[in-house]
């Protein structure tokens, strides 16, 4: 039986723009091959550092100037560009975890993440469910707090160890393949999400499945 759910974020809860976040890269700080870092599921050099807590979001700020052509570019200048990646969350997303929740599940959020990109999520969260989103999930897990990234083991299982719950009676929605592939490696119940459906109807069919 399934008692709780382990939801990534980017991609799952929040719907992503990648094309307009390296638009805003470009044109805003003159960093046109920003996309080289910047993957749907896995991110590269300091930007990977960044997801992974290697480097603080002052040291990732550095390292953007170092490669932007355009001179003065201002923390906020390279703050909105990063977070036009994440473009907002569906209402039918918010109704979704708030119906989960109070049918008794224990939800969890699991995701790879920055200092800049969480504030931002946070807020989106508040403004697209109407509720903080600590009042929705029982944990939250970012990689950069954690310092371990998905898809490796190592943060799947500190998260089960901290949340005190076991991996056969988990759900773990995300939407990359190799997310998914350690998790089912570890036992989770697993649905690979794919943006063009509908999540409740997936999720509610796992859970329907298992009881």
């Amino acid at each position: 039986m399934i008692k709780n759910i382990v939801f990534d974020l980017g991609g799952v809860i929040i719907d992503l723009d990648r094309k307009k976040c390296l638009d805003a890269f470009e044109t805003i700080l003159g960093f046109p091959d920003f996309e080289t870092f910047l993957s749907a599921y896995l991110q590269k050099g300091f930007f990977a550092d960044f997801e992974e807590g290697a480097i603080d979001a002052a040291e990732f700020r550095k390292q953007v100037r170092k490669h932007a052509t355009r001179k003065g570019i201002t923390d906020n200048d390279i703050d909105f560009a990063l977070c036009e990646f994440l473009a907002g969350i569906k209402a039918e997303k918010g109704a979704l975890l708030l119906e989960l929740k109070k049918r008794g599940y224990k939800l969890y959020l699991l995701s790879n993440n920055n200092p800049i990109a969480w504030k931002y999520s946070r807020k989106l969260f508040r403004e697209g469910v109407g509720v903080e989103i600590g009042e929705v999930f029982d944990a939250l897990f970012c990689s950069f707090e954690m310092k371990q990234l998905k898809p490796g083991k190592v943060i799947f299982e500190q998260m089960l160890s901290r949340a005190d719950i076991q991996a056969g009676e988990t759900l773990f929605v995300d939407d990359a393949a190799a997310n998914i592939e350690t998790a089912e490696g570890m036992g989770f119940h697993t649905l690979l999400y794919n943006v063009e459906d509908a999540l409740g109807e997936k999720v509610m069919e796992v859970l329907e499945r298992h009881g």
